[in-house]
């Protein structure tokens, strides 16, 4: 309840039934108290959010962006490695789509996801597969769906996985039609290793999105337009291209240096650190 400084990570009043929520119930009393000499926030999303609903003053606030490992998460041997994750599961389409989190798909608009798939030509469907990753007790239930409901599509829950940097290097295209997350970590690492990224604005990591990457920004998670995006990102050769390497070199200025750079600098300011 009582800190200096304070890491805010998830805003949980931004889902359904929170209130019921011991998490909740601390956020609430936290914010109310106001004790903190430092709120250190990771997007404008969720800043913007808590000056809003408790009136916070903003002088007290820094925005610092979450950082990746650039040793695990970057575009070498992609070519390598994707036939690597293709021949472990037996991934023998043309395009790979990835629906990759922590876990708690629902939250991550899975709904979405699978809806999206009904905007999507027979043609192309048949040409692609979706892997889904990530800790969530229903996977194999969404993806018997799935192929249940688009025969033409093959489908692969892979649960968690311990060497997720291989699987983004596996991916086409990283499809997050997320309800809404404060910034979203998987979205990060997938752009670090040059992935496509179809997301929303009600994730804050598309704050730090390059300017090509923007033109397949949805306002809201979309199916009509998340299908639209991808079939542009997979038809469109020389577009993927532009996309997908804007990402990676945007994503460089968001390492864990980087972000704790940063940090100390915020420190510094609020002399917390000398």
């Amino acid at each position: 309840l009582y800190q200096d400084v304070l890491f805010m990570h998830n805003i949980v009043e931004m889902q359904d039934g929170h209130t019921n929520s011991r998490i909740f119930r601390l956020h609430d009393r936290i914010m109310t108290e106001k004790r903190f000499k430092l709120l250190v926030c990771n997007s404008l999303l969720m800043k913007d959010f808590y000056v809003e609903r408790y009136g916070l003053d903003e002088s007290l606030i820094r925005v610092v962006y979450p950082g990746y490992d650039s040793d695990r998460f970057n575009t070498l041997d992609k070519d390598a490695v994707r036939a690597q994750i293709r021949a472990r599961h037996g991934i023998d389409r043309e395009f790979v789509l990835g629906f990759i989190s922590s876990g708690d798909l629902a939250l991550r608009g899975v709904d979405t996801l699978i809806a999206s798939f009904a905007q999507m030509s027979s043609e192309l469907l048949a040409r692609c597969a979706v892997i889904l990753i990530g800790k969530d007790k229903n996977i194999d239930g969404y993806r018997t769906g799935i192929e249940a409901k688009y025969p033409e599509l093959k489908a692969y829950a892979l649960g968690a996985v311990d060497d997720i940097q291989l699987y983004y290097k596996a991916v086409d295209v990283l499809l997050h039609p997320a309800k809404v997350e404060t910034f979203g970590m998987t979205v990060l690492e997938a752009r670090a290793t040059g992935v496509p990224v179809i997301a929303s604005r009600t994730c804050g990591v598309a704050e730090i999105f390059s300017a090509v990457e923007r033109e397949i920004l949805m306002d809201t998670p979309d199916a009509a337009k998340m299908a639209e995006y991808a079939e542009k990102l997979l038809t469109d050769r020389q577009f993927y291209r532009s996309v997908s390497e804007a990402a990676a070199e945007s994503a460089k200025a968001y390492t864990w240096d980087n972000y704790f750079d940063t940090l100390i600098k915020a420190y510094k300011e609020f002399k917390l650190l000398f």
